[in-house]
């Protein structure tokens, strides 16, 4: 017999019904059924982005920012007209440069300046000036002088540049003035290293003993020594001296454009090489008396008068043991 059913007794939960296709969704707790879903399941997930700035959006927009600022520089450099090209600019100082030495040797003979330490500095003024009244050429004092000097040199040598300084102004006060002493120089091209300062500088005085200003150069060039081949003796700087020494430049630049006071002075470097004298400054006596290097002023005048007292007063180039003085 049935029983019926008693209060008491719980209901049974069924278990809700699935939805049907097509039917809209039973609205649940926490569920807003105003807001549509973030998710569309009709596309892949990949497309399903919210429109909020995310930081990789501004990481390829910076990215994209510095693209388009390159993009901009190449566009401004390949915009630059070529005359302002650096290599350009480059290439026609190089070739002006080039043009400028050529042009130098040509018209002077000589190499055209190089940067050195002293190649632009000032002049020194010599201070002592040789007396040119007692000079003929390269020679100081009188051709019956009992006793004489020849003295090889290179113009950019220091020790040579201390005896012309110092000693041979106190040997013309006290032995060439009076008629004791014949003093020759003999101008050569030891120490070119690299250079041609040694040769520039005593094809100059070669030339410059032609005009009678062999003194007032040889003063000049010995009051403005910069070292050894360091462009103290530099074209531009030579022009320089050469002027201040008084020469005419016109016939100057005309000498030295023959090539004969080159040729001199590299035939006169040979046969003093040859006459076994291969150091600057060699202060020969009597053309037998030698110093190699620089005595002291009184070594040097206690021989001269020895040999004034004697009366000797053989010639350089009687003697046969130095070259001829041709310069």
């Amino acid at each position: 017999m049935a029983r019926a059913a008693s209060a008491d007794r719980p209901l049974r939960r069924t278990r809700p019904s699935r939805q049907i296709s097509g039917e809209a969704p039973t609205p649940s707790r926490g569920y807003d059924s105003a807001r549509p879903p973030t998710t569309d399941w009709s596309r892949p997930l990949s497309q399903n982005k919210t429109t909020s700035r995310s930081p990789s959006q501004t990481r390829r927009d910076r990215r994209r920012e510095e693209r388009l600022a390159r993009r901009e520089v190449e566009r401004r450099a390949a915009a630059r007209p070529i005359w302002r090209s650096p290599t350009l600019l480059l290439t026609i100082g190089a070739l002006a440069a080039g043009l400028v030495v050529v042009a130098a040797i040509v018209l002077t003979g000589r190499p055209a300046a190089t940067a050195g330490p002293s190649a632009s500095g000032g002049l020194a003024e010599p201070a002592s000036v040789t007396p040119t009244d007692l000079a003929s050429g390269n020679t100081l004092g009188s051709a019956d002088a009992p006793v004489t000097l020849d003295v090889y040199e290179d113009f950019q040598c220091p020790i040579c540049g201390q005896f012309a300084t110092s000693e041979l102004p106190r040997l013309v006060t006290d032995f060439v003035r009076p008629g004791t002493l014949r003093i020759t120089t003999h101008d050569l091209e030891f120490l070119d290293r690299g250079t041609t300062e040694s040769l520039d500088t005593a094809s100059a005085t070669y030339c410059a003993a032609q005009q009678d200003r062999y003194w007032p150069l040889h003063d000049w060039l010995y009051a403005n020594q910069a070292g050894e081949n360091l462009g103290g003796f530099a074209a531009d700087r030579l022009r320089s001296i050469e002027t201040a020494a008084g020469l005419d430049l016109t016939k100057l630049d005309s000498c030295l454009a023959s090539g004969t006071a080159a040729t001199s002075v590299r035939a006169l470097t040979q046969q003093t090489l040859a006459a076994g004298i291969n150091a600057t400054p060699t202060l020969v006596l009597n053309g037998g008396q030698k110093f190699s290097g620089l005595p002291s002023y009184e070594q040097l005048a206690t021989v001269i008068r020895s040999l004034a007292g004697a009366k000797a007063s053989p010639s350089a180039g009687a003697s046969g043991a130095t070259p001829a003085a041709s310069q």
